[in-house]
């Protein structure tokens, strides 16, 4: 493994206040992850109760873009001096389980310029990712919008140098990742190189910071395919000349329950026993050299 996404929770560092700053968990996990050669992709999300409308989650985006602003400055004033230089900003805005009430371009494009800003007057060498967008295609109630979509409302908006890089999450599952389609897998991620290059932006990379299926629960596939996802999307990666990294989604799952989606992500179970995934993922990464 080469690279660890770590989040950089706005809503608990800041949790007691603005004036409150607990940097404690996140010192741990980047310390840690740079001992052990990885670089870390720093994750920009979420809001603090003070800092949103009252009865609003977490997921909602500041009343104030500047506050983010803030915290990402200090976010990058606290890790730049070691090695943390990529930061992405805000996961999934394209959807409402990421952006309450329904995902707005427009004023994501507003909080991406001012976080962008911030990130790079705090350090000049910053690489700034687009938030990772989700798979999948418009929803008539709004709640989704199609990752290309969204991206060209982000160009439409004028913010396309607010970002070095795109992030994309290609999810494919229960499909293998060549066989999906509709915004989905390789095809969705084609979609969106298609769109940066109309907008002149094709030589810029695109990132995958999220990949991978879950072997439990709704949409869930079996073991062996979830290694087949692995084998299947590194390779098709590998051959994009515009293709940034593609971090999977998870190492270990998230919790024991094996009936879970949300649980069974991981290249090993729970307890840290492997999954066929785990050789699968391996054995891709070598390939890449």
């Amino acid at each position: 493994m080469r690279w660890l996404r770590v989040d950089f929770d706005w809503s608990f560092v800041q949790r007691g206040g603005p004036e409150s700053w607990d940097w404690s968990r996140i010192d741990v996990v980047v310390r840690e992850a740079l001992a052990r050669g990885l670089s870390v992709v720093g994750l920009l999300t979420y809001t603090p109760e003070w800092a949103r409308p009252p009865g609003t989650s977490d997921k909602h985006p500041p009343v104030d873009p500047d506050r983010f602003a803030v915290f990402g400055a200090a976010a990058v004033g606290r890790f730049a001096g070691v090695g943390v230089d990529h930061w992405e900003v805000w996961n999934e805005p394209n959807i409402s389980d990421f952006w309450e009430p329904r995902p707005d371009a427009d004023r994501y494009a507003v909080l991406l310029a001012v976080v962008s800003e911030a990130v790079r007057s705090a350090d000049a060498g910053a690489v700034v990712l687009s938030g990772g967008l989700a798979p999948g295609s418009d929803l008539a109630d709004g709640r989704q919008v199609r990752d290309a979509e969204f991206l060209g409302r982000l160009y439409a908006a004028g913010v396309g140098d607010a970002f070095d890089a795109v992030a994309v999450h290609p999810y494919s599952y229960p499909a293998l990742p060549g066989e999906a389609t509709d915004g989905y897998g390789i095809a969705g991620v084609r979609a969106v190189h298609a769109l940066m290059k109309r907008y002149g932006d094709g030589a810029k990379e695109i990132w995958a910071t999220e990949m991978g299926a879950p072997t439990g629960g709704a949409g869930s596939v079996s073991p062996e395919d979830q290694a087949r996802t692995a084998t299947e999307a590194y390779a098709a990666w590998a051959r994009f000349r515009w293709a940034g990294p593609m971090l999977w989604f998870s190492y270990r799952d998230e919790g024991p329950d094996p009936n879970s989606a949300a649980h069974t992500f991981g290249l090993v179970d729970f307890d840290g026993t492997p999954k066929p995934a785990l050789a699968a993922f391996e054995a891709a990464v070598d390939a890449l050299g």
